[in-house]
């Protein structure tokens, strides 16, 4: 009698123990749903090698991007859904100086790639994505005609 008060005991526990993970799990999952964008951007085949690629959620927030040299970005805790996507180049005054800038802050090492001003702008870039929540692959492909 007493092994069977004792199976059952350790039934209840292990099904207690059971629940409380599931609720706990449960809540640790809420919260807003995000994902990280990554992906290359070129001008007509050309890696671009500055400015950054911004990411519009629907509602209105931002999270930008940096174009590395190799044309590479990577925008962390984007919004899941739809957003509407824009690029942008380096400010004129910068992007027609040739002196070497640090990596990694969105500044070309040499003469930088130039962005069509139409991709900087959510009404005439034409870009678009669906972030899903984990890792999303999005190159994107400029043309300069």
């Amino acid at each position: 009698m007493i092994a069977t008060q004792s199976a059952r005991m350790q039934r209840l526990l292990g099904a207690g123990v059971l629940l409380l993970s599931m609720a706990f799990l449960g809540c640790a999952q809420k919260g807003p749903k995000v994902g990280n964008v990554e992906g290359t951007v070129t001008v007509d085949g050309t890696p671009a090698n500055s400015g950054q690629v911004n990411f519009i959620s629907a509602d209105g927030g931002t999270i930008a991007g940096t174009i590395e040299k190799d044309g590479t970005y990577r925008a962390i805790q984007v919004p899941a859904g739809d957003a509407k996507v824009t690029v942008t180049g380096l400010p004129a005054a910068v992007a027609n100086t040739n002196v070497p800038q640090l990596e990694g802050t969105g500044t070309a090492v040499g003469k930088p790639v130039p962005i069509p001003p139409k991709y900087g702008k959510a009404e005439t870039s034409g870009l678009t994505t669906n972030v899903k929540v984990g890792t999303n692959k999005f190159d994107i492909a400029l043309s300069a005609k």
